[in-house]
């Protein structure tokens, strides 16, 4: 996970808990991973096969959403982080902050396992959260992880002060967790929780009215896919092995501006899919000729009347092109005096492909095959 500091700071996306109820006796319907699931509704109840957070989107930028720890049940707002694999929420030490901040009270739970206060650290790009090893069980979607491994956070830096979450749950592979403790994801594997060893994200644009969360935000299918939120077939890739897994990180090749074919990335470059980063960030010499290219200021701004007349940028990902429109790259604040618009090309040591690529394509994150995990991208459908 990464950050884009002088947007996450005012802006973030809100994630409900729902989860597909697999009953055909009630109305349900098949699904193409072999489950049969209803309509999807804010209700919490396990059902033996996939479950769905249901998403809340504020302004494109961000999305989180709610689990729940210890007994009787304590809530808090997570990132759902593809690009960590730690689970942390703030402890009641957590210090004061700009927003208010739900704080997890270990004396008021019954099923609490502390461990004996070894201190970790960790970090988040130039970002740190500092803390302690526990268990407790925590409920995602309708799942109830039984001695879950977490991050008892009780330190920050100024950064973690300001942000409207609580939390992050990363989604990423084991090697990257903190030594000896056991992420969400592989719980949920090992206990056989869910149908399938995958998950996928669907993110949809903001619909609200400029001030508060779009309560449709889009939807984290964990053990499958919903069909009805992608057009045609996923082109899947398989993630790049450089020792032991780490990141969801993929091939990316040559970019192409409007119809002209760059010499960006011919010969590939290896890119994090990260559902926790705002926008798609690269090297500085690659991200300040597309800008250039595109017609954007060296501060990032554009004018937002020239927005719709800007080329469409493709990244070719299996062999086939993954076009962005204008829209999808650059991102509208409303918030100030007047509207601004600014590219969400941003420059950083490694390629990330973030929200901004994410949300025009539906995202499976496949480890049916533990060895050989692959992602796929499909064209997202509201």
């Amino acid at each position: 996970m990464s950050f884009s500091l002088t947007k996450m700071k005012t802006f973030f996306s809100f994630l409900t808990i729902s989860i597909l109820v697999i009953n055909p006796t009630c109305g349900g319907s098949q699904i193409s991973n072999g489950t049969i699931s209803v309509a999807l509704k804010r209700i919490k109840m396990n059902s033996g096969g996939n479950r769905i957070e249901g998403l809340r989107n504020f302004h494109d930028i961000i999305f989180y959403g709610d689990i729940s720890l210890g007994d009787p049940t304590q809530t808090f707002k997570v990132v759902f982080d593809t690009g960590s694999s730690d689970l942390w929420v703030p402890s009641k030490e957590w210090p004061k902050c700009r927003y208010p901040r739900a704080r997890f009270n270990a004396k008021a739970s019954k099923t609490y396992m502390g461990s004996g206060g070894n201190l970790v650290s960790l970090q988040y790009n130039e970002h740190e959260v500092k803390g302690t090893i526990a268990r407790e069980n925590v409920m995602v979607g309708g799942i109830k992880l039984e001695r879950q491994d977490f991050i008892e956070a009780t330190k920050c830096d100024s950064f973690f002060k300001d942000v409207v979450f609580d939390g992050i749950m990363g989604l990423g592979f084991p090697s990257l967790a903190v030594t000896g403790t056991v992420t969400v994801w592989e719980n949920m594997v090992n206990k056989k929780l869910i149908n399938k060893r995958m998950f996928s994200i669907w993110l949809r644009s903001y619909h609200g009215d400029g001030k508060h969360d779009d309560p449709n935000g889009g939807q984290i299918v964990f053990g499958g896919f919903d069909p009805q939120h992608f057009k045609g077939k996923h082109t899947y890739v398989p993630v790049v092995k450089s020792g032991e897994l780490s990141y969801w990180l993929i091939k990316m090749s040559r970019i192409i501006i409007g119809k002209t074919e760059t010499n960006h990335c011919t010969a590939q470059c290896t890119v994090i899919v990260d559902s926790g980063n705002t926008d798609i960030l690269g090297p500085a010499i690659t991200i300040n000729a597309i800008n250039e290219e595109i017609g954007v200021h060296k501060t990032g701004r554009i004018a937002c009347s020239k927005v719709d007349k800007l080329p469409t940028v493709s990244f070719t990902i299996g062999g086939k092109r993954f076009p962005l429109s204008p829209r999808d790259y650059i991102a509208e604040d409303s918030t100030g005096a007047r509207t601004e618009c600014y590219s969400r090309f941003m420059v950083s040591s490694r390629w990330v492909l973030g929200e901004a690529f994410m949300r025009p394509y539906h995202t499976v994150f496949d480890y049916q095959d533990m060895k050989n995990p692959k992602v796929g991208f499909a064209i997202a459908a509201a």
